[in-house]
């Protein structure tokens, strides 16, 4: 859509949020962005509070390096900080192109619909209770490993195009 200046609310340290923003390094270097360090701040999962307190210090930036487009660690805490936008006059927050991640039914519903990246919960629950399963009856044998379960992205109307 445009946007060169994409910052990253992510969640706790966890090796979740590891790997999300090895991934969002990985993608912005693919696609030739710089991400400088203040674009990338940590808020709580599930935290529209914290989420919050990280974009105020991103609207402080000087004005040339605010970001266009933010993406959030959780839909809960997009949803939120998008609503609020929209219903309290903030110019910087309403003109922001904002993305979530999880998918869940409340970005479907909600006008405009959130854009996210919907993960399988349906078949990381199934996998995980597999491994579970497989760990109790045979934890002689069990090793962990990673899994990857794919998923993909729900566009909804909370990102802008630039005029490039």
């Amino acid at each position: 859509m445009g946007h060169r200046k994409i910052a990253f609310i992510h969640g706790e340290a966890t090796d979740v949020t590891i790997k999300r923003v090895a991934g969002f390094h990985r993608e912005c270097a693919k696609l030739g962005l710089e991400v400088p360090p203040e674009y990338l701040l940590e808020a709580n999962y599930h935290d529209p509070d914290t989420a919050e307190k990280a974009l105020a210090k991103l609207g402080n930036l000087p004005e040339a390096k605010i970001p266009t487009c933010v993406l959030f660690p959780d839909d809960l805490s997009a949803v939120s900080i998008y609503v609020s936008s929209q219903t309290m006059h903030r110019p910087y927050v309403s003109e922001l192109s904002i993305a979530g991640y999880d998918g869940i039914e409340l970005t479907r519903v909600s006008r405009p619909a959130l854009t996210t990246y919907c993960q399988d919960s349906e078949m990381i629950g199934a996998l995980a209770a597999s491994n579970l399963i497989e760990r109790i009856e045979h934890p002689e044998t069990f090793v962990p490993t990673q899994i990857v379960v794919k998923g993909h992205l729900q566009e909804g109307g909370t990102i802008k195009a630039l005029a490039v």
